[in-house]
């Protein structure tokens, strides 16, 4: 079958995507219309949510394309050691599922700079912290998804990135200012289902490629490009803890002590972030609620097999790709998390001063 002309996709592959945009759209739109006539209604889908919709949307929420590009290139850059991050989140979703989800049921707020406002006291910091975190959210996370969103358009259709960029901002905007809540819930459960099952046959498909687990063990040492190879740098050489999770306090690009500051961050993110605890107060009840943030920690161990591993079998099928330009993935990665750290001490400042 012969590609569209400017493209590398086949007519069926563009049925196939304008049909799950108006599904998306569809299902999102037709299951929040009881829940729009009221706060609660918009801003917790009426607190009647089912701990499986709450649990795949706090995973939705989290991942996405920024994930399956950035954890892929950092598994072909450095090994397993990314998928640290996503196993800290085990952790951490059981402190939100255990201790911080109690006490904000129980205050019976809907958002955060809500909360802040009943514990701490004063108008002002409630407008503070909800501008400060649109703030924050469109320079660190919504435009890296926007922007790796749009490369996979760009890479498959062969759009104008900004076209692409347009296109994802439309639907996001049409089904979460119609539906509210209720919609983002229900159309991250359908996204989470087609996200599983896409990366799960790319991880069968990968595993094949190169004898399974134990191919990637032996092959991704010598996944070394020819201008490399054969020249006197190092630079794009595979490193030797690349199977350690935990790694070498004074040598290691992610050293074993930052898993402290990491677990910091992540308790900012996972328990005091307006957009994954307002999934968690949408469960019809605390034991729902409580069920969802464990059905995502189970869903976290996923991204290691099916995102990182991935990742360095590309390596290996490709070395000539590899370049040393991969070294700079460490640097973006820890210059993303010192903004974030920045912002986490700036919020706790507030805390103080208020």
């Amino acid at each position: 079958m012969e590609t569209v002309e400017g493209t590398r996709l086949h007519y069926g592959d563009f049925i196939v995507i304008v049909a799950y945009f108006a599904f998306v759209l569809f299902i999102g739109l037709w299951t929040s219309r009881q829940n729009r006539g009221s706060a609660g209604g918009y801003f917790l889908a009426g607190r009647s949510m089912h701990w499986i919709p709450v649990g795949a949307s706090l995973f939705a929420s989290n991942i996405g394309s920024i994930h399956f590009v950035g954890l892929a290139g950092s598994g072909a850059a450095t090994g397993i050691v990314i998928a640290l991050y996503e196993l800290n989140a085990l952790y951490i979703l059981m402190l939100l599922g255990y201790l911080f989800l109690p006490v904000y049921i129980a205050s019976g707020v809907y958002t955060m700079p809500e909360y802040l406002k009943c514990r701490f006291g004063g108008q002002r910091i409630q407008i503070y912290i909800a501008v400060l975190a649109l703030i924050v959210y469109i320079f660190t996370k919504i435009s890296a998804d926007l922007y790796a969103g749009a490369i996979f358009i760009e890479q498959a259709m062969h759009w104008d990135l900004y076209w692409s960029i347009l296109l994802l901002l439309s639907i996001a905007t049409i089904f979460t200012i119609t539906g509210g809540l209720t919609a983002v819930i229900w159309t991250d459960f359908i996204q989470t289902i087609i996200m599983l099952i896409g990366a799960l046959a790319l991880m069968a498909i990968s595993f094949a490629k190169v004898g399974g687990l134990n191919g990637v063990v032996e092959k991704y040492p010598h996944a070394i490009a020819n201008t490399t190879k054969y020249s006197n740098t190092t630079c794009g050489v595979p490193r030797e803890d690349y199977m350690h999770l935990f790694r070498d306090a004074a040598t290691g690009d992610l050293p074993w002590p930052g898993i402290v500051g990491m677990s910091i961050n992540s308790i900012w993110y996972w328990c005091s972030d307006q957009v994954i605890v307002q999934r968690a107060l949408a469960g019809k009840t605390y034991d729902h609620a409580k069920a969802g943030t464990v059905l995502c920690a189970f869903i976290k161990i996923l991204p290691l097999f099916l995102l990182v591993f991935p990742g360095m079998i590309s390596r290996i099928l490709f070395p000539g790709m590899i370049f040393c330009f991969l070294c700079l993935i460490s640097v973006i990665i820890y210059t993303v998390w010192s903004y974030m750290y920045l912002y986490d001490n700036h919020y706790l400042y507030i805390f103080k001063k208020y």
